[in-house]
């Protein structure tokens, strides 16, 4: 009960000083905000949604604020949706800082992300955030848009902002000053917000901090540029993911399932947390000779040696025993294949059986984190 109580009081002191910030436009609040609200949004207590302007009938909630930065993109004849975004990168993080400058780390992600909050504290709580650190999935930028037509071949790197950004405390203080006048100065049309904040790092950071390694956390087997069976096939998610990009809103609640499993107890919505195993592959028995497949918990079933899908998941992780707290869970990919968890006191997945009297059906236990 004790240790409970402490790891419920260092979450929620991490919330107090995380800020998080989404990217979005007035075109997407009623479809990809809305989604996100019903989804991994839930998991925050406050979250900054920045846009140019609401439309009309646009879904509130009471742990969301959003901020209207106006059209930022009047120096650009006939924008399409993604370029009129991308003045709004730097915009958003200026004014975030602003709003609150005490944060000790400062996360921004698109909206087609999803960020998973566990795994996202995790990591960050792993270090200090007084020091010049920026986490995420680090690429070379365009090298015509950044360097002009007459580039050399060098790489000018940046982190993806679909993939989630994190910043510390420490990093935010020493770039602040210069975001104002990089997004003034980096305005072409097709230069990409992220992109911009790394071509402003890079002019404006000690080359000593801004390095791999140190700045610059490349946390690529957890920051996703995108969707989940896309990562899986591409024989990537081996480690528990902190973000997935790309996410449309009828795609939302799959990864979110792989995630969470929420469901009602008397008069209170229970959740379980599986971001301990979501996406990871478990070598599963089949019963028949030697054949084996890959669980790709929460999404998917591969073949073990080349991550071909199988089949994916079709329902979400559900229990079945209709008690307050559910011992047993199970999922269905496809009307042959599921899978039942049984709540354990173990370190990770493993098998216990297999059954292939009606399908096949996979038996194994885990660890279950029940979430009020």
């Amino acid at each position: 009960m004790i240790i409970q109580f402490w790891i419920v009081f260092i979450m929620i002191h991490f919330l107090i000083h995380v800020s998080i910030n989404v990217w979005s436009g007035r075109e997407m609040v009623n479809t990809r905000i809305y989604a996100g609200l019903e989804t991994w949004m839930k998991q925050f207590p406050e979250i900054n949604i920045y846009v140019d302007f609401l439309p009309r009938n646009y879904p509130q909630s009471q742990n969301v604020k959003y901020i209207q930065l106006g059209d930022r993109s009047k120096h650009i004849w006939f924008p399409n949706g993604w370029q009129r975004a991308q003045p709004r990168f730097l915009e958003a993080m200026i004014d975030t800082y602003m709003r609150n400058d005490t944060h000790k780390w400062y996360v921004f992600g698109d909206d087609d992300t999803y960020l998973s909050k566990k795994n996202l504290f995790k990591l960050i709580s792993q270090f200090d955030p007084s020091e010049p650190l920026v986490f995420g999935r680090f690429y070379c930028a365009w090298p015509d848009i950044v360097f002009g037509k007459n580039h050399s071949q060098q790489c000018l790197a940046f982190p993806q902002g679909g993939a989630g950004v994190v910043i510390s405390r420490g990093f935010m203080k020493r770039i602040f000053g210069f975001l104002s006048d990089c997004n003034r100065i980096y305005n072409h049309k097709d230069y990409a917000g992220s992109m911009r904040f790394g071509k402003c790092v890079r002019d404006n950071i000690n080359s000593t901090i801004w390095a791999f390694g140190k700045g610059i956390q490349n946390y690529k087997s957890q920051f996703f540029s995108r969707p989940p069976l896309e990562e899986i096939e591409s024989g990537n998610c081996f480690k528990p993911p902190i973000s997935f990009h790309q996410i449309t809103p009828s795609l939302m609640k799959f990864v979110h399932y792989g995630f969470l499993s929420e469901f009602k107890s008397q008069n209170t919505t229970l959740f379980v947390e599986w971001s301990h195993l979501t996406c990871r592959p478990f070598l599963l028995r089949t019963g028949y000779g030697n054949e084996r497949v890959l669980l790709r918990f929460g999404y998917a079933i591969t073949t073990h040696t080349s991550n071909k899908l199988i089949a994916s998941a079709t329902s979400e992780i559900y229990p079945l025993d209709k008690t307050d707290s559910p011992r047993v869970y199970r999922q269905d990919f496809g009307e042959l294949i599921s899978v039942i968890i049984s709540c354990e006191n173990v370190s990770d997945l493993e098998q216990t059986s297999v059954s292939n009297k009606e399908g096949q059906v996979f038996f194994v236990k885990a660890r279950c984190d029940y979430v009020k």
